[in-house]
């Protein structure tokens, strides 16, 4: 049946009688499940996360910011790894010790060596290793029909996005170590590379050791990034939706300073050992050939300086790492959450503001004697519209009916009615999403007394397992073992997931948290789930 455009209707009828005729073409047009309504579709999508470009800026904008503050704790994490090399004696006794005396003998400039170069790293290196993340995680995983992603994927995710901005940041990791190096008289501690500045450096590398020279060491920078993004992105990601989900925390800078202090921690410790050796192969002096003199490659590197200086030596400027990795993680995740937080809310008030303006526009199409309200008729036909019934287990079409009756009164009689009983229509856009809501939550509490079978107002497990053996009947391929296991194994993942509280039941507020996994189970996805796991269906 074809939709009924209320506007021309009214502009060849006259008469209460045509009136009522195009409200009964309205119900009955709205009353077929396959039926679209076109005006509804030009309601813009509600923002659930910022734009792919924005993505990618903000993981490039946010690492630059947070280096500024931060490269003085890299310039001496990188000394203390160099010295005890076969150049240079041993000038710092420990981190604060090596920040001290590069502050007091090459000041603020010495504090700061490196910048440009590690400016242009956090840029080319961030824009893969944070922008690329959730693109590959994506693809790695979908979140809408099969819940949070599993660790071993989002290690994947990041160890590969991290390998990507190792490659595309070598060249200025290289640039960068070697200016840092530098330092003035009897305060040096390794080879020196005797660079005026970032270009001098470029053109430098470029004349004596060609392009590859810009790509020394750059297996072992791909390993660092990918051993420190797969320890990073991960723990920071299943963190901080770990307290939000659990509402330990708000949305807030407090979230991600805990979150991204935890993560570089655990970063810290295990990609110190590669950045040790990767220092040393970057900082080696070289031959006319352009090989390294004292390391042949990372393996060599690392059998030298476990025979000559153990294991420890691994771990030379873990405090400076972390002194570095932990502010530098934080003010990068905080800048990058906050940024994003701000588009969110600029995104959320176009969205808003076109919103209004498309829904009132439809909200004429329902006033079919324009006199600009709804009476009762007009307004039922707008919220069968606005919100088609859910063609649910659990609520019928009847008990829509009724709800819909029943809110469509209470709109009446809260919102700016006159004695016709009728609504305005610049007050009705206000409301049409409280009506939603109200529908939906009355959907949940249908489908909570489905399951909680003897009304105690709690879901034992076995009554949990009953109701989802009614909503999913064994499929003819699969054997009755094979169903009762199946049904056991998500039974148990969804009663642990929503028993909160381990008080032995789930109650309606814990029961609204697995309702994602129910419609997920209503709308067969689950079923095909199982039905692949038992082996009688292809994924």
């Amino acid at each position: 049946m074809d939709t009924v455009d209320v506007k021309d209707q009214v502009v060849s009828m006259s008469g209460q009688e045509e009136l009522d005729n195009v409200r009964i073409q309205l119900h009955q047009a709205l009353s077929h499940s396959d039926v679209q309504f076109p005006l509804l579709s030009q309601l813009p999508k509600r923002p659930t996360t910022i734009s792919p470009e924005y993505n990618f800026l903000f993981s490039t904008i946010s690492p630059i910011m947070a280096v500024l503050f931060t490269n003085p704790f890299d310039t001496a994490k990188v000394r203390l790894q160099l010295q005890n090399s076969t150049f240079g004696p041993r000038v710092y006794r420990n981190s604060i010790d090596c920040l001290m005396k590069i502050a007091r003998n090459e000041g603020l400039r010495g504090l700061q060596k490196g910048l440009v170069p590690a400016a242009w790293r956090e840029g080319s290196k961030n824009v893969f290793r944070i922008g690329m993340f959730e693109p590959i995680l994506n693809i790695l995983h979908n979140r809408e029909v099969d819940g949070a992603p599993p660790m071993w994927k989002r290690i994947v995710a990041a160890a590969t996005s991290g390998g990507l901005g190792a490659v595309a940041c070598n060249p200025f990791e290289l640039i960068k170590t070697r200016l840092q190096a530098e330092s003035k008289g009897n305060k040096a501690v390794a080879f020196e590379h005797s660079y005026t500045g970032t270009w001098s450096a470029f053109r430098t590398i470029l004349r004596y050791e060609g392009v590859s020279g810009l790509y020394r060491g750059s297996s072992m920078s791909v390993l660092r990034a990918i051993v420190g993004s797969g320890a990073n992105l991960p723990t920071y990601s299943v963190m901080r939706e770990y307290v939000l989900t659990n509402q330990l925390l708000s949305d807030n800078s407090v979230t991600d300073i805990v979150c991204s202090m935890i993560s570089s921690a655990v970063t810290a410790f295990v990609m110190n050992p590669v950045d040790v050796l990767r220092t040393r192969v970057y900082n080696q002096p070289v031959d006319a050939n352009g090989n390294g003199l004292l390391y042949k490659s990372g393996l060599d590197c690392l059998r030298k300086v476990l025979s000559t200086e153990g294991f420890s030596a691994l771990y030379k400027g873990f405090a400076s790492s972390y002194m570095r990795l932990g502010p530098h993680f934080t003010l990068t995740f905080v800048f990058l959450e906050q940024m994003r937080r701000l588009r969110m809310e600029q995104s959320l008030k176009t969205y808003t503001s076109q919103r209004e303006k498309t829904l009132y526009g439809i909200l004429q199409q329902f006033d079919v004697d324009q006199n600009g309200r709804l009476d009762k008729e007009e307004l039922t036909c707008l919220i069968h519209a606005m919100v088609p019934p859910p063609h649910s287990y659990f609520l019928s079409e009847q008990q829509y009916t009724d709800l819909v009756s029943h809110h469509v009164q209470q709109l009446l009689a809260a919102h700016g009615t006159d004695r016709e009983g009728t609504i305005a229509l610049e007050r009705l856009y206000q409301v049409v999403d409280d009506v939603d809501a109200l529908i939906r939550v009355h959907e949940l509490r249908a489908a909570f007394s489905f399951f909680d079978s003897d009304g105690s107002g709690s879901i034992s497990e076995e009554e949990l397992k009953q109701a989802m053996k009614r909503l999913v009947p064994k499929d003819v391929k699969m054997s009755q073992d094979v169903y009762d296991k199946l049904v056991h194994k998500q039974v148990q993942r969804l009663f642990r997931y929503g028993d909160q509280d381990r008080s032995g039941g789930i109650d309606f507020e814990e029961f609204s948290r697995i309702a994602v996994d129910l419609k997920r189970i209503q709308a067969g996805t689950m079923l095909k789930r199982w039905a692949v796991e038992a082996g009688v269906a292809v994924d």
